[in-house]
């Protein structure tokens, strides 16, 4: 007798023709009567069930005897397996031992967001609303390319002391580039006793104002990565800018051991239960929490009265939002959470085989329905701060997160882009050979169809959606359409 995937798994592994069945559909309340005639037919009851042993507690109530979890030494945490069933059945000499296999030493595959899933884009926007230039020791040679570059883009002359980043010899073998990374806190910032070092709103870098440095050098010993320098001539700190966006010493790397990286420790990040989930693995490595359908937001404007200043994100699909998100909104509506509802609209139930949501515009039975819209839901709930993005466009998606990121109070972000399951491919992308191996669209982007080879990123065309998220990451423009 059982509920549930065990009662299953015991039929494919016993001779359905020697035993008695009774499954139950609905355990509670529990059908005392249909148990009872069910053992007055049979010479012993054995119970399979996942978990807690509910049904076989309810036949002790009413004095029915039974070989339960005990007698097959069946654990009541973690799921069953055919396996499990069969040695435990085996102990009771009611089947053959499971045969042992031997192990294989496979590859790890850890499950992944589809090529082309619009929330692997909004991941990354959300990781490049604070970047900075990152070298990769093990490809830089020292060559010193980036300090040229940096001062003829800043200074218009080749001197490395006018550089805004640091090429460094660790020791004999190793090198490395060093560059502003944005801290969190930016000790340099808080260092200066004149005011002069603040972090730009807009581009989330570090500004100096001149007119106020006196070239104490302060901020120079507060950085613990020697990333800010002194002038040689005018003696004001220089630190490093990003050039706006597009970081003139990563496009020339010779080696390719530089890149423009977004930053995934820098915020908060509240989770929820979908395929989004799925970003909390690297590389993106945005979502930090997850507990069950809703609570992301909950956690989000707890966070926040806990004691968080700075700005949290939650992160919730369009299915899930409007199944059990919107309590959780007006929640912080009500109580003035500085809390950013990021919703991930896809149009579907993605992961669980797409059905339809109240947005869709069509019931479960394939009727036209009203599609509810996210937007109008969020305002009703009293939200007024809202926005709505494609998440293929990173430059005004990574702006946007930017403008909430600095706004006080509860607001929404909708990510809208239809899961691309249900829509055509695109034109397939290839990679060119200005392609210098830097490795971010692998390693920052982690698109599942392109990989690095001997000497450059390649695109699997048999995996590549064309949804040109990547020709956007690439920093050289080393990925354009097949032609």
């Amino acid at each position: 007798m059982g509920s549930g995937i065990g009662y299953y798994y015991a039929r494919s592994i016993l001779d359905s023709e020697n035993f008695s069945w009774l499954k139950l559909g609905m355990v509670y309340p529990f059908p005392s009567e249909l148990v009872r005639k069910f053992s007055n037919n049979v010479n012993k009851m054995l119970v399979v069930e996942e978990l807690r042993p509910y049904v076989e507690n309810s036949l002790k109530c009413v004095r029915i005897e039974v070989l339960g979890k005990e007698k097959l030494e069946l654990d009541e945490i973690g799921e069953f397996t055919p396996d499990k069933i069969r040695e435990a059945f085996a102990k009771l000499g009611l089947a053959e031992k499971a045969e042992t296999r031997p192990e294989l030493d496979l590859p790890a595959r850890p499950p992944v967001l589809c090529p082309g899933c619009p929330h692997r884009a909004f991941y990354y926007a959300l990781n490049a609303a604070s970047q900075f230039v990152s070298c990769d020791p093990r490809k830089c040679t020292g060559c010193d390319v980036c300090e040229y570059v940096c001062s003829s883009e800043k200074e218009k002359t080749f001197n490395p002391t006018k550089s805004r980043i640091r090429a460094i010899r660790l020791n004999t073998l190793s090198n490395l580039a060093v560059a502003c990374r944005t801290c969190k806190d930016a000790p340099c910032v808080v260092a200066c006793p004149k005011d002069a070092l603040r972090l730009s709103l807009e581009n989330r870098t570090i500004a100096v104002d001149s007119k106020k440095c006196d070239g104490c050098g302060w901020c120079i010993a507060a950085c613990e990565y020697g990333a800010v320098t002194m002038h040689p001539d005018t003696g004001k700190a220089i630190i490093c800018d990003t050039c706006n966006g597009a970081p003139e010493c990563v496009q020339w790397c010779p080696e390719g051991a530089l890149s423009f990286k977004g930053k995934a420790n820098d915020k908060v990040v509240t989770g929820d239960i979908g395929c989004y989930t799925l970003g909390f693995l690297p590389p993106l490595e945005t979502v930090q929490t997850c507990l069950c359908m809703g609570a992301g937001i909950s956690q989000a404007a707890g966070l926040s009265h806990a004691g968080i200043k700075e700005k949290i994100f939650a992160v919730i699909g369009d299915s899930t939002f409007f199944h059990a998100g919107m309590p959780g909104l007006l929640n912080i509506v009500y109580n003035k959470s500085n809390v950013c509802v990021i919703i991930l609209d896809n149009h579907v139930v993605a992961m669980t085989g797409h059905q339809p949501t109240p947005g869709s515009g069509k019931n479960l039975l394939g009727e036209a329905a009203k599609a509810v819209r996210l937007e109008d839901v969020a305002r009703g709930l009293g939200i007024e701060k809202i926005e709505t993005v494609d998440p293929y466009d990173l430059r005004k998606t990574t702006a946007v997160v930017r403008e909430m990121t600095n706004y006080i109070g509860p607001s929404v972000i909708i990510a809208e882009r239809p899961c691309p399951l249900r829509i055509e491919k695109g034109p397939i992308r290839e990679i060119l050979k200005d392609c210098n191996k830097c490795g971010l669209c692998v390693e920052a982007f982690g698109c599942p169809a392109i990989f690095l080879s001997s000497d450059r990123a390649e695109i699997d065309p048999t995996l590549c959606y064309g949804c040109g998220v990547c020709e956007q990451v690439c920093p050289l423009e080393a990925i354009r359409r097949k032609e």
